[in-house]
């Protein structure tokens, strides 16, 4: 068992595991404690099957394997994969996906925002560390296209700060939001990448 453990690591996680619609490379199987290969074809040459598992699949950024072990925070019967999980076809999911917090705050230097995706698909704007009143929102590093992203901002206790969007957002009519001045006002802005632009509405003073 150990082998075919080691076996499915190295051809799986090193890179990517990938699948098509309910066909993946092995059935993996943490809560039996159990991985079964079986024959036919999947995508790259790989051989086809089920995923079965009992508790959660979570990516981090190791390329490792683990079954049955708690891993990046889970709990015992996880299944951890490091590198990009790619799927041709449907997932179904019974329970909740999450993002890793991804808190953004003003930049040091020049008070812009600079947003990675890589951190998560959720940005929280934190404007209570900004030592000026107009701050830039940069275009965001690593989209990816057809995504969609969600920008929550939050005013500083004294509701004074102000954005200014990169190029890159557009809205409707044209017009750029206008962040809720209050303290610790909070605003959403929700987001879809597509061909280098992000296609986005607004709500606004959320409470």
């Amino acid at each position: 068992m150990k082998e075919r453990i080691v076996v499915l690591a190295l051809s799986l996680c090193l890179g990517a595991l990938l699948t098509t619609g309910l066909a993946a490379v092995a059935q993996v199987r943490p809560g039996g404690g159990g991985v079964r290969p079986v024959d036919a074809t999947g995508p790259s040459g790989t051989s086809a099957g089920n995923i079965d598992m009992v508790g959660f699949l979570i990516t981090d950024s190791t390329d490792a394997l683990e079954l049955g072990t708690a891993c990046n925070g889970g709990a015992t019967g996880d299944v951890c994969c490091g590198g990009d999980l790619y799927v041709e076809g449907n997932v179904e999911v019974y329970g909740q996906g999450s993002y890793q917090p991804n808190t953004v705050v003003c930049d040091t230097d020049t008070d812009d925002f600079d947003i990675d995706w890589d951190n998560g698909n959720i940005a929280h704007l934190d404007l209570e560390a900004c030592d000026q009143d107009a701050n830039d929102v940069n275009a965001p590093t690593n989209p990816v296209n057809n995504a969609s992203y969600i920008i929550a901002i939050e005013n500083s206790a004294a509701g004074t700060e102000d954005l200014t969007w990169n190029a890159v957002f557009l809205f409707p009519g044209g017009v750029d939001p206008v962040n809720t001045q209050s303290a610790n006002g909070l605003d959403i802005i929700s987001c879809v990448y597509v061909n280098s632009l992000y296609y986005c509405g607004s709500a606004m003073d959320m409470q």
